[in-house]
C-alpha cells in the first residue's frame, strides 16, 4: 500500500544556473582548486548548498577532468633535441653508479661514456666517501 503523499509527490528542483556559473567562475580564477575547496569558498560566500550538490554540479560542468600532467611528460617537453654527431669525442655522457657488495661495502663508480660510439671510458671504484670526492676532483683536473 502506497501512501498518498508518495503517490502525489512532485519533485521541485531549484534552478542550478546561478550556482553553476559561480562554481565555473571560481574554477577559472583558482585553477588548482578542487571540488572540496570550491565548496568551502561557496560556504564562506553564503551559499547554503551541501557538498553532494556542489560535487554533482562540479561534475556536470566538466571540471572533474582537470588533472596534473605527469612529471615525466613535463621534463620531456624541456628536453633538447640530440645533436647530430659526426666524429668521436664530440659528446660525452657521465653518470654516478652505486652498488653494494655481499659483505655490505659500497662501491661507487663514475662512468664516462662516449656517445658517438657508445664505448665506456674509465670506471673508478671507490668504497669511502672521502676518496670519492678526491678521486672525482683528480679526474676532472686531468
Amino acid at each position: 500500500m502506497l501512501r498518498r503523499s508518495t503517490w502525489f509527490y512532485k519533485a521541485r528542483r531549484r534552478d542550478d544556473t546561478v550556482i553553476r556559473k559561480r562554481i565555473r567562475e571560481i574554477a577559472e580564477t583558482r585553477v588548482r582548486y578542487g571540488c572540496q575547496r570550491i565548496f568551502t569558498l561557496l560556504r564562506r560566500q553564503g551559499w547554503r548548498d551541501n557538498h553532494k550538490r556542489v560535487h554533482r554540479l562540479y561534475r556536470l560542468e566538466g571540471l572533474n577532468l582537470r588533472s596534473k600532467q605527469s612529471q615525466r611528460y613535463r621534463m620531456a617537453l624541456r628536453r633538447l633535441d640530440r645533436p647530430q654527431l659526426s666524429s668521436i669525442c664530440q659528446c660525452w655522457s657521465m653518470d654516478f653508479v652505486t652498488d653494494q657488495l655481499f659483505d655490505g661495502r659500497r662501491i661507487r663508480r663514475f662512468v664516462r661514456l662516449g656517445t658517438f660510439y657508445l664505448h665506456s671510458y674509465g670506471y673508478i671504484f671507490i668504497s669511502e666517501p672521502l676518496n670519492f670526492h678526491t678521486n672525482l676532483l683528480l679526474l676532472c683536473l686531468q
